[in-house]
């Protein structure tokens, strides 16, 4: 189980250096149009329609990441006066409901982005067609999904204990 942990890490980190050059791209996306509207220029053609589609995709590929390194919100107000082993028995239900969670929201994401490309829908500024960004956020949420049962089968063995 712990080389699944260590490649499900990996796998984390490399889609968190992805959410970073998406991030860095906005910026000089944003930056750019701005710097060019103030210079006389007309500006980047369809920006507010990239930037929405790149965050997107940002935070579905850093969902992952922020799990495994702890880093997202968690609320232990009421779970942190239980007993250790009543925390891993709620961990492991939170843990199993969002593992289907996101499943189902992977699963939502990569059937409507194949309705959405038999259609021929494309975006209405710049004519992208959404598949791809319909994938890469159900990407994302798969990627949580393993991240999860990760942790799902952690908390079960420390409930075991």
């Amino acid at each position: 189980m712990d080389t699944r942990r260590r490649s499900v890490e990996s796998a984390s980190r490399f889609l968190s250096f992805i959410s970073q050059a998406v991030l860095a791209a906005m910026a000089l996306l944003v930056g750019g149009n701005v710097i060019l509207r103030q210079i006389g220029f007309s500006g980047i053609l369809g920006t507010y329609e990239l930037t929405g589609y790149l965050g997107a995709i940002m935070i579905a590929m850093s969902l992952a990441y922020t799990q495994v390194t702890g880093t997202n919100v968690v609320v232990e107000l009421f779970v942190s006066h239980l007993s250790l082993e009543k925390q891993a028995v709620i961990d492991s239900i939170i843990f199993f409901i969002g593992t289907f969670l996101y499943l189902t929201i992977a699963f939502c994401c990569f059937e409507e982005g194949i309705v959405l490309w038999k259609r021929g829908e494309v975006s209405p500024t710049l004519s992208i067609p959404f598949l791809p960004i319909f994938f890469l956020v159900g990407f994302g949420c798969f990627s949580l999904c393993i991240v999860l049962s990760t942790e799902f089968f952690k908390s079960i063995r420390k409930v075991k204990r």
